[in-house]
């Protein structure tokens, strides 16, 4: 089940970055509302839990880029859902491995030289993450990897590709 939720996720990410047009005319909430039919506070939460990821995976310095260009991106880490207490059970923990391979796969045929298993299975964590904040929105996994491909783009109109490489990184 995990592998396909992965698949979808990583499937949403590729056509997604097509449907994002026109970043830079309107505000990232704005943006993923209209395209991804959500709601406001799912897109405040969605996109709030997309740079909380960010922020926790990016030093300080490249973090600071992303907001520079992204202003929006600190007012929205307040509207990330908060982690839930007893997330580290056994469940998750074999979830994870498999994951972690599958998106040490996708971000290798991506070209993004994420051939390290460590760097797989923390990506994979930080997937798994934004599957349960998603999750707690009311959102289906697989809207993940919607959000990612308007975040990504959106981040590049306002910060260059500087910025979309930074973002792209730690979500990929």
């Amino acid at each position: 089940m995990r592998t396909l939720q992965t698949t979808v996720i990583v499937m949403g990410i590729l056509i997604g970055g097509a449907v994002a047009a026109n970043a830079g005319d309107m505000g990232l909430v704005d943006l993923l509302t209209r395209q991804l039919g959500v709601t406001t506070d799912q897109a405040e939460g969605g996109a709030g839990a997309i740079f909380s990821t960010a922020k926790q995976e990016l030093s300080p310095d490249e973090y600071d880029q992303v907001s520079d260009a992204v202003p929006e991106a600190t007012t929205l880490l307040d509207k990330a859902p908060k982690p839930e207490a007893d997330a580290d059970t056994d469940s998750g923990s074999e979830d994870t491995g498999g994951m972690a391979g599958s998106l040490g796969d996708v971000t290798s045929a991506l070209g993004g030289g994420g051939s390290s298993i460590a760097g797989a299975a923390q990506a994979a964590g930080g997937m798994g993450a934004l599957s349960e904040s998603f999750s707690s929105l009311g959102m289906s996994p697989d809207m993940v990897g919607k959000f990612i491909p308007v975040v990504l783009d959106y981040a590049q109109s306002k910060g260059g590709d500087a910025v979309m490489s930074l973002l792209k990184g730690v979500l990929l």
